[in-house]
């Protein structure tokens, strides 16, 4: 499926419903970093002035009519929550997010160096707890390391940038990038103990 004429039919039909209330729509995830395969997700990011029960009844009945509607997920939120959102967070969002219309730019917190350090902290920590669990508790923990793999994926993305200044989005762009350890996370004989220890590794820089 390709997302540009799944977005040409969702984005009128948005702007429809809420007439001058849409701030920013966006694309993220695999469609976004041109890695989607045949059944991803259409990962979509959508700003709104205001978003309560009656929006989130609107959007969702909006969704239901989309072509491939179960695939259809993502960001959705209002101005003040986003402003109000956390600065380490909000930067994967800005990073990782394709405008479709609108700009993020003014819309999003304060972010800096700190920001950056915070999610690189975060996104380790979370792998390197992902990891530990599934190595404890996991019947077949090798059946995980696919998903932990994409943790560490997202993970290497922001070490990255802290450590040259460049982000890569996809894939493709970052592996020539890595050095030799960090890409051998991302093939395949990768194993728990090197995950955890990256993890360990780089939330202590």
């Amino acid at each position: 499926m390709d997302w540009k004429p799944w977005m040409d039919a969702f984005l009128p039909a948005l702007l429809e419903a809420f007439p001058g209330r849409v701030a920013f729509v966006g694309i993220q995830g695999s469609y976004g970093r041109g890695e989607a395969g045949p059944d991803s997700d259409v990962d979509l990011v959508v700003v709104l002035d205001e978003l309560g029960e009656a929006e989130l009844t609107a959007c969702r009945a909006l969704l239901a009519q989309m072509p491939f509607a179960d695939r259809a997920c993502g960001f959705f939120c209002d101005r003040a929550a986003l402003a109000a959102w956390p600065a380490f967070d909000a930067l994967q969002l800005k990073l990782d997010t394709l405008p479709v219309y609108g700009s993020l730019e003014g819309l999003l917190p304060p972010m800096g160096q700190e920001a950056l350090e915070q999610a690189v902290r975060a996104g380790t920590s979370a792998l390197y707890h992902a990891a530990c669990h599934t190595a404890l508790f996991d019947a077949r923990p090798e059946e995980a390391i696919p998903a932990l793999q994409k943790a560490a994926f997202f993970a290497l993305r922001l070490a990255h940038l802290r450590r040259t200044g460049r982000y890569a989005a996809a894939r493709r762009e970052l592996l020539p990038l890595l050095e030799p350890d960090e890409r051998e996370l991302l093939e395949d004989g990768c194993t728990l103990p090197a995950l955890m220890a990256w993890a360990k590794q780089e939330m202590a820089r």
